[in-house]
């Protein structure tokens, strides 16, 4: 529901705008939304913003645990 009412303000803003000659979405990578939404689920995990973007890309791989599989 938040998110449907933020895109549709966002739209508003987008016209507004773009009737003034202005694209204000030019050079942004993604959505400010997105941005505070991954800011708030870093925090709710106990991260920094760095830590959860890396959060799921290496598997740290034990190797006692390893050696332990393949005997």
């Amino acid at each position: 529901m938040y998110e449907k009412a933020y895109e549709i303000r966002t739209e508003d803003k987008r016209f507004a705008a773009a009737i003034q000659g202005i694209d204000i979405d030019e050079g942004q990578k993604e959505s400010y939304f997105e941005d505070v939404k991954r800011r708030a689920e870093a925090k709710a995990l106990g991260m920094d913003e760095e830590q959860y973007s890396l959060h799921g890309m290496i598997d740290v791989i034990d190797e006692d645990e390893e050696e332990g599989e393949l005997e």
